[in-house]
């Protein structure tokens, strides 16, 4: 007995409770159903995550840590590091600032006087930063945290290399969850694969027709943000091997095929017809979805390559299909505006050496154009504009000619005179009345002209802008376009009505008014001028008039 009991003393002394041997059953509901103790259909996104417009979530296969197998656990131990050293500089930093502040306040004259010797040109810290990856370029301003990071070499190779390692091994592949961006312009549905996408083209002599009416025929709105000699590259490459495209490309075509229907649409009804759907309105091509397919499956919000110049397209067409949409198509353009804001389209490219000659000079007519939708849905709407006064340094493109221009060039040929007429010239005119329209949008809203004076430095403005523009894009009358093209008259009234609005927006506080001698008796000597403005307006709405009722006219069938 005390033998059994010396040897069972040992075994309750090192007892333990036995393993449990229960194997935790695999959770296959999702978070939502699982803690509503509903029945799910374990699709991704489930019916009833659907119904209720709810983000659907799945449990990660791996949620202990300790289970993290090293490919896993290495970028999180990577991140863990890296905010350890964000701490560490953030003091140093801080203390630096504080430093070099003191030390400024110290030697303010001499380093002020040694400044004057030799003036510093534009560097880093002062334009920002441009990112460049296979996604694009990417733009920050020097006061943002990735600006200062961006000069710490050893930060910079840790971020290079996890960006990499996390980005999509294709430009055109869709993100595995839903962006938690805006869901402004994302349709309901998710958008197809590339591949259905590619499917969904019609016959190349179809597209072909197309292209050729975007580069050659729809010349009544010269748009100038695509270089035709290497689109048409990228476009024999595609057709030789649709699946190296990007998602982003394929956007950009079918956002060309979108504006050759709508300019054609009654001209090319016969020939094209077939190949564009009617959907309650005449203004809605088959294609505008797709394109808009294209541009959510590519994550347009975080940019990329041809992004900012199917939003463009996109823009005008929104505006073509939905006249009355003011407000729709203003935050549409908002939207490319801050996008490529993001992108670094507002900062000329001479700040940043990576960026070749040619791909400069893109990036300068792409900012032309979106400064000109900037200004012109802000009038159409009524809101103010996106991009404010002393925000931007783009330089304006250069007035050359297609072939001017090369990929492979290390540098800009000079400037063609103004007096010869490139694909530029219409461009270039009306980017010019866009730069004083923006300033006087920007009065407008936020205080108007106060007195007579102000008005008349603004006029001189205008007239100063007014000259520069050449006499060809200037509509007098009819009889003097009886030897152009419709799309050339079209531009002189475009041009003209343009700059009478402008004078419109002037001077319209005129015109119900009563004299300012009546208001007060001391400012009589400025009661010519308001007589002055008060014709001046009604001359610029009459003309106005007249072009809308010559417009009317030749637009009626036979016309």
């Amino acid at each position: 007995m005390s033998s059994s009991t010396q040897l069972e003393c040992p075994q309750d002394q090192n007892s333990k409770p036995p393993p449990n041997r229960r194997r935790d059953k695999r959770q296959l509901s999702c978070n939502f159903c699982r803690h509503r103790k509903l029945k799910c259909d374990r699709r991704r996104p489930c019916a009833a995550c659907t119904a209720r417009g709810l983000t659907c979530s799945f449990p990660s296969p791996t949620s202990n840590p300790s289970r993290l197998s090293p490919s896993q656990s290495g970028p999180r131990l990577t991140l863990e590091s890296l905010e350890d050293r964000v701490r560490s500089l953030e003091g140093l930093v801080l203390s630096t600032i504080t430093a070099v502040r003191h030390q400024q306040a110290e030697t303010g004259p001499a380093s002020s006087s040694s400044e004057g010797l030799s003036p510093p040109g534009p560097h880093v810290s002062e334009s920002g930063t441009m990112h460049r990856s296979a996604k694009g370029t990417s733009y920050v301003g020097s006061p943002h945290w990735a600006a200062i990071i961006d000069g710490i070499s050893e930060l910079k190779d840790h971020f290079d290399h996890i960006d990499g390692s996390q980005a999509p091994s294709e430009l055109g592949q869709q993100p595995v969850s839903p962006s938690p961006e805006p869901l402004l312009l994302y349709s309901c549905t998710r958008p197809p694969p590339r591949e259905q996408l590619i499917s969904e083209l019609p016959e190349r002599s179809i597209v072909d027709r197309m292209v050729f009416q975007y580069f050659s025929e729809i010349s009544i709105l010269p748009l100038c943000i695509l270089h035709p000699s290497t689109f048409l590259q990228q476009y024999e490459s595609f057709w030789a091997d649709p699946s190296t495209a990007s998602i982003h490309w394929l956007g950009l075509l079918y956002s060309i095929m979108c504006l050759s229907v709508i300019f054609f649409l009654h001209s090319e009804q016969q020939t094209i017809g077939s190949v564009f759907k009617m959907r309650g309105s005449p203004f809605q091509p088959k294609y505008l979805e797709q394109m808009v397919h294209c541009l959510i499956g590519g994550d347009y919000i975080r940019g990329g390559p041809n992004v900012i110049e199917t939003l463009i397209h996109y823009s005008l067409l929104e505006a073509f299909r939905q006249v009355d949409s003011e407000a729709g198509n203003w935050m549409v353009s908002g939207l490319t505006t801050q996008l490529a804001m993001r992108m670094g389209y507002h900062r000329d490219p001479c700040h940043f050496p990576e960026i070749s000659c040619f791909e400069g000079e893109i990036r300068r007519r792409l900012w032309a154009m979106i400064h000109i939708c900037d200004t012109t849905f802000s009038v159409l709407s009524g809101a103010p504009r996106v991009i404010a006064e002393g925000s931007w340094d783009t330089k304006p493109p250069r007035n050359l000619h297609n072939m001017d221009l090369d990929r492979n060039s290390t540098h800009l040929p000079d400037s063609r005179p103004g007096t010869e007429l490139t694909p530029m010239s219409f461009s270039l005119a009306r980017y010019q009345l866009s730069l004083s329209m923006g300033w006087l949008i920007d009065a407008s809203i936020s205080h108007g002209f106060r007195s007579p004076a102000e008005r008349r430095h603004a006029e001189s403005r205008l007239v100063d802008t007014w000259d520069t523009i050449p006499v060809w894009f200037k509509f007098t009358s009819f009889s003097e376009c009886l030897s152009e093209s419709p799309a050339r008259v079209a531009q002189r009234l475009g041009i003209t009505c343009l700059y009478n609005k402008m004078l419109i927006m002037l001077h319209r506080c005129n015109l119900l008014g009563s004299p300012p001698a009546e208001r007060n008796p001391a400012a009589g000597e400025d009661a010519d001028y308001e007589v002055y403005s008060r014709r001046t307006c009604i001359h610029a709405a009459l003309q106005n008039l007249e072009c809308l009722l010559l417009l009317e006219g030749e637009a009626r069938p036979g016309g």
